[in-house]
């Protein structure tokens, strides 16, 4: 894969995907690609985020000026980079359906991976690494699901609530999601069940 393959592939990824040598198809050799990379960074071709994470700058209408890194996407990258399964923290979970109007302050994870900090730029992205039932769920929606009910909690939650989170996914989408959570906790599989009877009814 040369450099213009590279673009290529970045590009066709969207904007602001973020990348690592481990992500390049066709590469026989990890240092081959890094040294590329590098290469690409130095001449301006790709934007080096972070050591080893690149991304192609997006263009900022409003700022007039290449937009900051795309912080889920580095995140991601990171995950891909050394096979860690992430989720988002029950904040983020809870702002991604729409349940909190809260930015939080900084990019939060649950990980597989060890508990750190990374600086991107003037933010920052933090993995906590966390054993739990949560992190062993099959699919990334029943996960996202889980984290946002967690984050609700028990006395919060409701089958409205629910079923607007369902609404967001099709009849086999939420099946699967019912299949993954038979093990979390008690009130949480019942929500979960309740809505999936709702839409057999």
């Amino acid at each position: 894969m040369n450099q213009s393959e590279i673009i290529r592939f970045a590009r066709q990824k969207g904007n602001g995907f973020a990348f690592s040598a481990s992500d390049l198809p066709g590469y026989s050799s990890r240092t081959m690609a890094d040294k590329t990379l590098c290469v690409m960074a130095r001449t301006g071709k790709i934007r080096r985020v972070m050591r080893g994470i690149y991304d192609l700058p997006r263009w900022s209408d409003i700022l007039k000026k290449e937009a900051p890194p795309d912080l889920d996407a580095v995140a991601n990258a990171i995950g891909r980079k050394f096979g860690w399964m992430l989720l988002p923290c029950d904040e983020g979970a809870m702002n991604g359906f729409g349940l909190s109007t809260q930015i939080p302050a900084r990019k939060v994870y649950i990980s597989t991976g060890p508990s750190r900090v990374y600086k991107v730029g003037k933010h920052a992205i933090e993995f906590q690494h966390r054993c739990s039932r949560e992190t062993d769920i099959i699919g990334r929606n029943a996960r996202m699901v889980v984290r946002a009910l967690k984050g609700l909690g028990k006395d919060y939650a409701t089958n409205e609530i629910v079923a607007n989170m369902a609404s967001r996914y099709t009849d086999e989408e939420w099946r699967q999601i019912c299949e993954a959570t038979k093990r979390v906790s008690s009130w949480i599989r019942d929500l979960v069940t309740a809505e999936m009877e709702r839409r057999r009814a």
